[in-house]
């Protein structure tokens, strides 16, 4: 066997030495490059699962690609539609994007104050506002739509008839559970395999007026829902700082837990009255109703409730509650029909193909 010349030996012991000091400068350049984290494009998804790497403020929120093979036990039909009904993101959005992905939420971005409510201010639920309903829905930067069958769409229900028996026979709201003083421990998110879903392009609505911005200014704000694969609990909001569309300088990123938008039943009161009956789950709250089309040329009532998706108010109580001008008065209210029942699709513009 040739035995190697010493220039050689030297050649190979320099290379194993350069090896050991940099593993880096052994793979070789090209090979396997890694994306750079970027702000949420429409392209980030394939099949489902997140091919690009997502960055929002600066590391504020990370989403890279999930390991190989990782199989979540939520299904994505299951987070397309806890995602879809989530209140943070009802109304319309340019962009739309859902997959999953190995998720990472800073701490600063968790312990990241409430902002002033003095900035921005939402329509009502509802153009027809019920007589026995709770305080409005939390605060959100997305209009309700006006020609889309959601719970803020515009309602033409003869329900604005007016009826002497509705004062008397509608009583008090069962009153809501009592908030607590602690101030609540989010989840954390720390490489975790989450299904996590993205919106942007809505137009912002400031006090006095709505002023709309597109997808690539600097102040779009990314809203992400994030739900933990395996459980499908555990459900945050994250919603991406920058400039203030509405004046003020910046704001911070917000991480919060939202509510899942349900449609319940009801039933009428009686012939003489507009009002309704809804049963509301524990920790839930009234939201709003709206009309909606159904097959043909029929209309169906649908009364939406908000209730948290990891309930943390203590009560399994389920509250009983009336509202009012939904159906019409005397016997047209046999004509109204009733809403499906269940998580409704809060959001309404979804990305094109």
């Amino acid at each position: 066997m040739a035995v190697p010349s010493a220039p050689a030996m030297i050649r190979a012991t320099t290379i194993l030495l350069l090896c050991a000091a940099g593993l880096a400068a052994c793979k070789g350049a090209g090979l396997n490059p890694q994306t750079s984290p970027e702000a949420p494009s429409a392209g980030a998804v394939a099949q489902a699962r997140y091919a690009t790497s997502v960055d929002l403020d600066n590391g504020g929120l990370l989403v890279t690609a999930p390991p190989a093979g990782s199989r979540p036990t939520v299904s994505a039909a299951q987070a397309d539609a806890m995602f879809e009904a989530t209140d943070a993101v009802q109304g319309r959005h340019t962009f739309s994007i859902l997959g999953l992905g190995l998720v990472t939420v800073a701490a600063r971005a968790e312990r990241t104050p409430p902002p002033s409510t003095t900035t921005t201010s939402p329509p009502p639920p509802s153009t027809v506002p019920p007589t026995t309903a709770p305080p409005p829905p939390p605060t959100t930067t997305t209009p309700p739509p006006t020609t889309t069958p959601t719970i803020a769409a515009t309602s033409t229900s003869t329900s604005t008839s007016t009826s002497t028996s509705t004062s008397t026979t509608a009583p008090a709201p069962a009153p809501a559970p009592a908030p607590t003083t602690a101030e609540p421990v989010l989840p954390s998110y720390r490489h975790r395999l989450a299904w996590v879903g993205i919106v942007w392009g809505a137009a912002e609505t400031c006090t006095g007026s709505t002023t709309t911005h597109p997808a690539s200014a600097p102040d779009t704000t990314y809203i992400a829902v994030l739900i933990d694969a395996r459980t499908g609990h555990q459900v945050l909001v994250y919603r991406s700082g920058g400039r203030n569309p509405c004046g003020g300088g910046t704001r911070s990123p917000r991480v919060t837990e939202p509510n899942e938008l349900l449609s319940v039943a009801w039933q009428p009161v009686g012939p003489s009255s507009t009002a309704v009956r809804i049963q509301i789950p524990a920790c839930g709250r009234y939201y709003g109703w709206t009309q909606i089309p159904t097959t043909g040329t029929g209309i169906a009532d649908q009364v939406v409730v908000a209730v948290p998706f990891d309930p943390r108010c203590g009560s399994t109580q389920v509250q009983s509650q009336l509202i009012d001008q939904v159906v019409p008065l005397g016997p047209g209210q046999t004509l109204v029909g009733h809403a499906v029942i269940g998580p409704i699709r809060a959001l309404q513009t979804l990305p094109t193909s």
